[in-house]
């Protein structure tokens, strides 16, 4: 991997051009610096740098050195760190084709948004996208914070599909055949359906970003609509969810971490209303209303009113201020340090999921706590509610489900199964 400055395409007047060029794997990638370009008269350079020449004729160029050695300085330095950030990222080299696409939509950022039909890549119109949502959301409290978090590795996905399959992705050529393309390209790399399907629709959501705001008039995206067979897949994978005396267990921890106490607190708080994490985190004082919790849910905007328990008034009573956000992958890593220290959370766990048709499992996870995610609250509340005999038309108030088919993924089947039978 190598980057050096070098002239080329020598001009009928004597000047040619100056790129910054990246070389990998074989390959090479000639970078244009600055939003212009940068040229120079043959004769004038020497390492890397424009120098200093004697004669009249050399007076524009000697006047121009000073700031020529800038630009090519400055563009060298946000190179490097693109390289640099996209290794820290992906853990692997850029290639130049990407490097090349990157480094296009930094050096020439579009200003506002252009009429359909203006020459601008794709990669700078994901670029704009994602600085623009990044700029607006800077927390895990605000609308639109996991879409930001989407973005990155949708991103790498495209760029692996781009190269995989020798395209050149343009907003045109999503059609059809490109979505299916990409969605079966996920499902080679093992990818769960669960995890496809949260691309496919973060993609179509942009796409159809582009075409309200005029950028795009291709819709041809929007007959896609995964396979069947891969939205049907068996769905007979095991819930994540406490029973009543693992979380006990964890109720009982002593913990001198105020953060796993806070974790500890959130998950107990979403256990005890059904709360989603989203929602969990956004629970203030001004909430509370005749010993309910009356909130609006940031996901489907319906407002839910969820009675208070004796675990729900313990955590809100440990947090009078009310809760606040915390960083998801924090969350859930806290999750699973919690997790750990509980003895029957130890019991081998094996979580069988689909990517297309095709049964996956993550062979490193094989005890329940490594399984434990912001999830786990929302279904241990379902699981437990039903273990107590509350009819599931007044859990599915609380919690908001509209329907049986989404209520169902709730609802672990082989909780308290024992206890049942041995009432036979």
């Amino acid at each position: 991997m190598s980057l050096k400055v070098v002239t080329r395409n020598l001009d009928s007047k004597g000047f040619e051009n100056v790129y910054i060029q990246y070389a990998h794997g074989g390959e090479t990638k000639r970078l244009v610096i600055g939003p212009k370009g940068l040229k120079v008269k043959q004769g004038g350079m020497d390492d890397g740098r424009l120098v200093k020449c004697a004669g009249a004729a050399w007076k524009e160029h000697n006047a121009s050195i000073e700031d020529g050695n800038e630009a090519i300085d400055k563009a060298k330095s946000s190179i490097q760190f693109i390289i640099r950030r996209f290794a820290e990222d992906y853990k692997e080299a850029i290639t130049p084709d990407v490097l090349h696409e990157m480094w296009e939509a930094e050096r020439a950022p579009r200003q506002g948004s252009a009429p359909v039909g203006a020459k601008v890549t794709f990669w700078q119109l994901f670029k704009e996208y994602e600085d623009g949502l990044l700029a607006k959301v800077k927390d895990s409290e605000k609308d639109g914070y996991n879409t930001a978090r989407a973005l990155k590795p949708l991103g790498k996905l495209l760029m692996e599909f781009e190269q995989a399959r020798g395209v050149k992705l343009t907003l045109a050529s999503f059609d059809y055949a490109l979505m299916t393309a990409f969605n079966d390209f996920m499902l080679s790399k093992g990818h769960r359906n669960a995890t496809t399907n949260v691309r496919m629709g973060l993609l179509k959501t942009l796409l159809n970003h582009w075409v309200k705001t005029g950028v795009s008039k291709h819709v041809a995206f929007r007959e896609y609509r995964r396979p069947k067979k891969h939205k049907n897949a068996p769905t007979n994978q095991q819930i994540v969810a406490l029973s009543a005396a693992e979380l006990d267990e964890l109720l009982a921890l002593d913990l001198d971490c105020k953060h796993l106490r806070y974790a500890r607190a959130l998950f107990s708080l979403c256990a005890a209303t059904g709360l989603r994490f989203s929602d969990a985190v956004r629970v203030s004082p001004a909430d509370i209303r005749s010993e309910s919790i009356v909130i609006t849910t940031r996901k489907t905007k319906e407002t839910l009113t969820i009675p208070l328990n004796w675990l729900s008034r313990k955590v809100l009573d440990d947090y009078p201020e009310g809760m606040h956000g915390v960083d998801l992958g924090q969350y859930n890593a806290r999750l699973a340090t919690l997790g750990e220290m509980c003895p029957t959370l130890h019991k081998p766990f094996k979580r069988i999921t689909f990517s297309g048709v095709t049964t996956v499992f993550d062979a490193t996870k094989t005890r329940k706590y490594q399984h434990l995610s912001s999830h786990a609250g929302r279904k241990t509340f379902v699981c437990l509610c039903l273990m107590k005999g509350i009819p599931e038309f007044k859990i599915r108030n609380w919690t908001g489900h509209k329907d049986l088919k989404s209520f169902s993924a709730y609802v672990d089947g082989e909780m308290g199964q024992m206890e049942m039978m041995n009432r036979f």
